[in-house]
């Protein structure tokens, strides 16, 4: 029944590098032209010119799912001390114990 509203500490492509590149996952720095980079290998496509919502709807989907989050918030530090501090100032958030 809360809505949940997140600046990420560094860009929110480093908190989607998590979910479609297997190196750099840790970045905080060129997050957007490491992202680019990476899915230009696969069926996926971000413009690094103009952000539009709806790419960022499609690669960010996985987050939807709390397994998805749980399995990768760890691997990047923008997004672990976000979760970090949901878990901290919201006791119902509770996505780790």
């Amino acid at each position: 029944n809360k809505i949940i509203f997140a600046i990420s500490m560094y860009t929110i492509e480093c908190w989607l590098l998590v979910l479609h590149c297997k190196d750099k996952q840790d970045a905080i720095k060129n997050c957007l032209d490491r992202l680019h980079k990476c899915l230009q290998k696969g069926n996926s496509k971000i413009n690094p010119n103009s952000k539009k919502p709806k790419e960022y709807d499609y690669l960010s989907k996985d987050f939807n799912k709390r397994k998805n989050l749980i399995a990768n918030y760890k691997l990047n530090p923008s997004l672990e001390s976000f979760v970090n501090e949901l878990n901290e100032k919201i006791p119902s958030f509770k996505l780790i114990a």
